[in-house]
């Protein structure tokens, strides 16, 4: 039996986000690269394109992936698919993790995020375009450009639509019919509103049909062929076969083959104030989130439709400069309804109909509202079939503050509050509520209600506790199992759990109360939980993806999970028979190219807003940040809205990510009060109080930012969209507020009397007297205006906003100018809310940067950061010969400073560093540093580059300490030498120090060290001549003031020290007069060039003097058989042995620059083989063995004599005042390691 040592610490320092030299628990490392090939090509998608005459081979796998694919493997069985399957998607998840965690080990870290690279398109993330039709899977391959469905039964693809077909169109837009048999293809396609467009459109045959033309759609047989002509409002297949719907001037149309004409279901004569089976801009923007506004029933027979009239809502102009044949501005105009009207019926009215697809001449049914709401106005804000006879709609009242489901049978429009049945043989139906959770008040769960609602079953609970359900999102009949989506209790995380349901409702109330409820820490930690007869099982793996959208298929039994964050998305198609995972999107391309960037290092925070609560907030370090070195500016990053969250897991590349990595910008984000994930008691808190609790919240976030020893505390902006530009104006118009110098607002809602009613009325209420009107004028930025001086500020708007008006901008604009306030603004002519088009996007962000480093922080660009003055620091003494010398008040550790190392793989190394000085000498910071042989003879050349733009007005200083110990020298003429205060402290030469200056603007070298170095403490050195003295080198922590006692030079010290002390002067001298030399040598030889020190794979770490070997700790728990594929599979490296007390050391400290205040266990290479009663280093293939000749097991633990049960061990690291010790453990246990790569030199 085998045995795995592995390795462990305990750390006891304090966490400090600015101090990441290593990795935290929201970086963690995750799965490796790549398994084995047989692993990453076996259980994906098999594809075979079928031919249009041809007989398909049935069964046969195609080398085509579902999305990607370039494997080259077999089909396996079994158990071996959904095996190997999971290693895959480990390994495509670890791809995204391993390189995007790497980058915030505070190591080298590759170049910088470009602003070409943000809006270039080349990084941009891959998502999967397919849709479900019932099970089977449609989708647009990436590489060919075909339309593929996937079958899930028989795990075949086939070309349902080809590339040239759609190009032929110029189009990107399709969708199939229910039975699969026909494309629908959208061409010639102008955009409407944000869901809306018109469009022209044709049905394709699937490939494998006999029929092989286009059809045209509306089919037109007449001679005028006026279909062909125009444009339709809305086009869709009904829920079975292959009938269509559509909608041309506001009338609704039913085509029920793709060969047959349409026929007219309704007849709207005032198409011009009546909207017929679509949606206006209020109900297709807030109600329905969809240009769609009809729905056929299962059986195609009967259809439902709403009809919104307008006749008392007035219309918005909005003014379009793109006109070619006219010298005058064109215009467009919508109806528009704003809260700002008192006047009662500004709403659309609406109506619901169903008429009968096969008798368009009968009666159109009406469904009259609930009596509560008949005489009131009101919105319908959901409709759905129920089944072929039943339509369940949804009802609300104005102030959307109450709501009625009812169910209608259309046959008789007998319609009941009553008669609610959704799932589970229509027993009961199940929908998200508010429950109240004990004193942290109501929380949104899953609920279910049975069929008789006025019943003492009305409601049961399903899910409970601090935590919040956003969606339920799948139902799988058969089994019984509900799905829906939510936190752990962490409102950053989004997660998939299933939960099986009963089999009715008094069934579930034979389950006790108690038992129901959900213990959130069980959940977290084991995933499920089953208590009573219910069973709630996480089946997202939180340990590789914290952050999930789902969609599922008809029958439940699969899903598409697309895991978001916090790494580099990567889709997967789903069994949940049998946990089968395919990969469908894994985002390698994009995973290799991030390799070689320096992304921002994230961290998350907790801000404390009001008693007993806190907010989440997170930002983004430059990933260079150092605590002790530099101030950064900073950017808050706002939206705030009503139920909106940015600070998640999700991950995110975007202008902001540019702003960090490449401009050294600190970026925060904060979910004030009002925001989601939290409860409805943190949601509400800014219910009919817009533009107060949150804006205060956000400038609470500024004042803990400012708190942090790295941030410029004159050098703080905030910026924010849309409702976002609404708390910019708030904290810029905040008469109190002094942590904002500047902000820049995108379209902006500036007042909400100029906003729709159905948003703004839902938040705020109706602005009377007897509701909210202080509400509304307290929202009023424009009120603020005067407020607005002395701070810098960018208005951004587009003329063609349909959503938030350009009014909102130009109201706020004349408010400015009137209080004198100087501003800049940036109009984009024809631009909706989005902005968008590619060059209109590039235009815009580089506008804010521009802003930003020019306006916002012009006193200091940002890419040369200003030091911070370091404690301690000191005037130089003496007086300079041309030449500069460095001070530094900080020990630098050997072998690291801030995480960043670099080492030649030469004996005997001269330590190189380069520092970058203020001109005024008040502030240095150590840039970078290399190691030279200070025995290399002269002709060999050495050259050497400091990686970094140095200003030529700047002095840098190359100093060669080998005890990395600086201090400013005490009373020396340029020069600078560090020893320690005693000769007792000297335990090898090792510890000597010379140096030697360069002045980067006339690129010469100065000699920068005394003669000799001797210390002592007791001799009166008063008598030593001033020529001596100059060589004297007290090294003190404020070198200002004078030493404790006296030091003297060699004459004196030698004859008061005891033989053996005088041996050790004279060897110091002798060793120091002959490096001297050899550092003369050097310099003659030295050209500021090119140098490479010693290399290792990417955010490896190298080791200190003496250790051959780069390393990389992985904040992953792993087994150890796979920690060890890990290694050999990512970097091609092994788990690390050990092999001396200097390595042990090493590792420590190591591992305690990248720790959480917690005890650690990491795997090594050593495993315990029973028969020989013996330890052994193993390599990656745990084949090739080798004895273990150091080791530093802990007290009490017996390393051998192990019974046949224990399998393995661990390496166990107590860094208290200890350190790092070896423990055993189970070889599946699960625990972090360290690969170890050999470097690699010139």
């Amino acid at each position: 039996m085998l045995r795995i040592a592995s390795f462990s610490r305990k750390n006891t320092s304090e966490a400090d986000p600015f101090n990441n030299a290593g990795l935290d628990d929201d970086d963690n490392f995750k799965r490796s690269k790549k398994l084995k090939r047989k692993q990453e090509t076996s259980g994906g998608i098999n594809h075979r394109k079928a031919s249009r005459s041809s007989s398909m081979e049935k069964g046969k796998n195609s080398d085509e992936e579902l999305a990607e694919d370039d494997s080259d493997g077999k089909n396996w069985k079994g158990i071996l698919i959904a095996l190997l399957v999971i290693l895959i998607i480990c390994s495509l998840v670890g791809l995204a993790i391993f390189i995007v965690s790497l980058k915030n080990t505070g190591n080298s870290l590759g170049e910088p995020i470009t602003f070409d690279d943000i809006f270039s398109g080349n990084f941009d993330v891959k998502k999967f375009n397919g849709r479900w039709i019932g099970d089977v899977l449609v989708y647009k391959h990436l590489e060919s450009g075909d339309v593929y469905m996937y079958n899930t039964e028989t795990n075949q693809s086939e070309i349902i639509l080809t590339d040239n077909q759609l190009k032929s169109l110029e189009s990107e837009q399709f969708w199939v019919s229910a039975d699969l048999k026909y494309v629908l293809v959208a061409y010639e396609v102008d955009q409407l509103y944000k869901y809306s467009f018109n469009a022209k459109y044709k049905i394709f045959p699937r490939l494998t049909s006999d029929k092989h033309q286009p059809i045209e759609f509306p089919l037109d047989k007449s001679p005028e062929r006026v279909w062909s002509t125009r444009k339709l409002q809305y086009a869709e297949w009904s829920p079975s076969g292959h009938s269509l719907t559509f909608v041309y001037n506001n009338n609704l149309y039913f085509q029920s083959e793709p060969y047959v004409t349409p026929v007219k279901i309704s007849d709207n004569k005032n198409t011009d104030v009546i909207f017929t089976a679509v949606p206006d801009w209020l109900y297709e923007e807030e109600i329905f989130y969809s240009g769609k506004g009809h729905w056929l029933s299962p059986d195609n027979k009967n259809v439902a439709y709403i009809q919104l009239n307008e006749t008392n809502v007035n219309m918005q102009t909005i003014t379009r400069y793109d006109g070619q044949e006219t010298f005058y501005d064109d215009y467009v105009k919508l109806y528009y309804p704003k809260a700002g009207e008192l006047r009662e019926g500004n709403n659309p009215t609406i109506k619901l109909y169903v008429a009968d697809t096969s008798n368009v001449k009968s009666v159109h049914r009406l469904i009259s509202p609930p009596s509560e709401f008949t005489s009131i106005e009101h919105y319908i804000t959901m409709v759905k079939w129920q089944d072929s006879k039943h339509l369940m709609i949804t009802w609300s009242n104005r102030a959307q503050n109450k709501s009625i489901i009812i169910v209608c049978n259309v046959d008789s429009i007998d319609c009941r509050q009553d008669n609610i049945q959704l799932i589970n043989n229509n027993q009961y139906y199940a929908f998200i509520s508010s429950k109240l959770v004990s004193q942290s008040g109501y929380w949104k769960h899953v609920a279910l209600a049975s069929a008789s609602m006025n019943s003492d079953e009305h409601k049961v609970f399903l899910t409970d506790g601090p935590r919040e359900v956003f969606e339920i999102v799948g139902h799988d009949d058969e089994t019984k199992t509900l799905y829906y989506t939510g936190t752990d209790g962490d409102p950053r995380h989004k997660f998939l759990y299933s939960l099986k349901l009963p089999n009715d409702i008094k069934e579930l109330r034979q389950i006790q109360q108690p038992s129901v409820h959900h213990d959130i820490s069980d959940i977290n930690d084991n995933h499920n939980h089953s208590k009573g007869r219910l069973k709630v099982e996480r089946l997202t793996n939180a340990t590789a993806c914290k952050f999930v959208h789902v969609d599922f298929s008809a029958s439940g039994k699969f899903y598409i999970e697309t895991c978001l964050g916090p790494h580099v998305p990567v889709v997967t198609l789903r069994n949940t028979m049998n946990n089968e995972v395919k990969v469908l999107e894994s985002n390698k391309e994009l995973i290799k190219k991030l390799a070689s960037k320096a992304l921002p290092k994230k961290q998350y925070c907790k801000v404390k807003v009001d008693d007993g609560i806190e907010m989440y907030g997170q930002f983004f370090l430059p990933p260079n940040a150092h605590k002790e070195l530099y101030q950064y500016p900073l950017i808050i990053n706002v939206y705030g809205g009503p139920g909106s969250q940015q600070v998640t897991e999700e991950f995110k590349l975007d202008w902001l990510t540019y702003l960090s990595s490449a401009e050294n910008v600190v970026v925060a984000s904060f979910d004030g009060r009002g925001t989601g994930g939290r409860g409805d008691a943190y949601l509400h808190e800014i219910y009919h109080k817009l533009g107060s609790i949150e804006v205060e919240d956000q400038m609470k976030g500024a004042e803990f930012m400012k708190t942090m020893s790295n941030i410029n505390k004159d050098r703080i902006a905030i910026w924010g969209w849309s409702y976002g530009g609404f708390v910019v104006g708030h904290v810029l118009g905040d008469k109190d507020d002094d942590e904002f110098k500047c902000g820049i607002a995108v379209a902006p809602v500036t007042d909400w009397r100029y906003y729709d009613t159905v948003y703004t009325e839902r938040y705020m209420g109706r602005p009377t007297s007897s509701d909210n009107y202080i509400g509304y004028d307290s929202a009023n930025v424009s009120r603020k205006a005067k407020y607005f001086k002395n701070k810098k500020f960018l208005l951004i708007h587009g003329t063609a906003d349909d959503n938030v008006h350009l009014q909102h901008s130009m109201r706020l604009m004349k408010a400015l100018a009137e209080a004198k306030v100087m501003f800049q603004s940036q109009i984009y002519p024809d631009k909706n809310h989005m902005l968008g088009g590619r060059s209109t996007t590039k235009h815009l962000y580089k506008t804010m940067v521009n802003f930003l480093k020019d306006d916002c922080w012009s006193d200091a660009k940002m890419l040369q950061l200003e030091s911070k003055h370091l404690e301690g620091n000191q005037k130089q003494k003496g007086k300079s010969r041309g030449s500069v010398v460095v001070e530094a008040s900080r020990p630098i550790v050997p072998a690291f400073y801030e995480g960043i190392i670099f080492r030649s793989c030469n004996t005997n190394p001269f330590a190189v560093q380069l520092w970058d000085c203020l001109s005024d000498l008040s502030s240095c910071v150590l840039k970078w540093q290399f190691v030279v042989n200070p025995t290399m003879k002269d002709s060999e050349k050495v050259t050497l580059s400091p990686g970094v733009n140095i200003l030529a007005s700047y002095r840098v200083g190359f100093f060669t300490p080998m005890n990395s110990q600086l201090s400013v020298p005490y009373g020396v003429d340029s020069s600078l030498a560090y020893m320690s205060e005693s000769v007792d402290d000297f335990n090898s030469f090792s510890e000597l120090t010379v140096g030697a200056t360069i002045n980067m603007k006339s690129l010469t070298w100065t000699r920068s060290f005394a003669k000799s170095f001797i210390f002592c403490r007791t001799q009166d050195c008063s008598d030593v001549p001033p020529d001596a003295m100059a060589s004297i080198m007290p090294v003190r922590d404020n070198p200002s003031q004078p030493p404790e006692g006296q030091c003297c030079a060699q004459a004196q010290c030698n004859s008061s020290l005891s033989i053996n002390k005088i041996q050790t002067n004279t060897e110091l001298i002798n060793t120091l007069t002959k490096t001297i030399d050899e550092l003369e040598t050097l310099i003659k030889t030295i050209s500021i060039t090119n140098y490479t020190p010693a290399r290792c794979p990417q955010n490896f770490v190298p080791g200190e003097y003496g250790l051959r070997s780069c390393y990389l700790v992985v904040r992953e728990k792993f087994s150890f058989s796979e920690a060890a594929l890990f290694c050999r599979d990512s970097s091609e490296s092994t788990i690390v042995q050990i092999n001396t007390l200097q390595e042990n050391n090493f590792l420590s400290n190591l591992t305690q620059m990248s720790s959480n205040n917690q005890e650690e266990f990491f795997w090594m290479a050593a495993m315990y083989e029973l028969q020989n009663n013996q330890w052994f280093w193993y390599d990656s293939n745990l084949e090739t063995k080798s004895p273990i000749t150091y080791s530093n097991w802990d007290r009490g633990i017996k390393p051998v004599g192990q019974s046949v049960d224990d399998v393995c061990s661990n390496f166990d690291v107590k860094l208290s005042p200890a350190q790092g010790t070896w423990v055993k453990k189970f070889c599946t246990e699960k625990n972090y390691f360290i690969c170890e790569f050999p470097k690699e030199c010139d």
